[in-house]
């Protein structure tokens, strides 16, 4: 059985739904009066350092493929070979 993909076009608007219905159940939440552990700052700061160190760590092992991913998705016709490979001066 072939998958069916959905068009970009109702993706995003898909995707927006959920993101302002996400909105609304947040900004329309009533007071919580939780307590928040002295400790849930400190692993929050973790999450975030090893989440930058492993972004910062993947960039640099997969740094060339990135690199040149980024460059043949943004130069395509742009880089065209020339008629002359030799680079004659003339």
């Amino acid at each position: 059985m072939a998958r069916r993909r959905i068009p970009a076009r109702r993706a995003r608007h898909l995707l927006i739904s959920i993101l302002l219905a996400c909105a609304c159940i947040v900004a329309l939440s009533s007071e919580a009066g939780a307590y928040v552990d002295p400790g849930t700052g400190s692993y929050i700061l973790q999450l975030l350092i090893a989440g930058a160190l492993g972004s910062f760590f993947t960039i640099k092992l997969f740094g060339k493929r990135i690199k040149a991913f980024i460059h043949g998705r943004f130069s395509r016709g742009k880089d065209a070979p020339e008629d002359d490979p030799a680079g004659s001066d003339e």
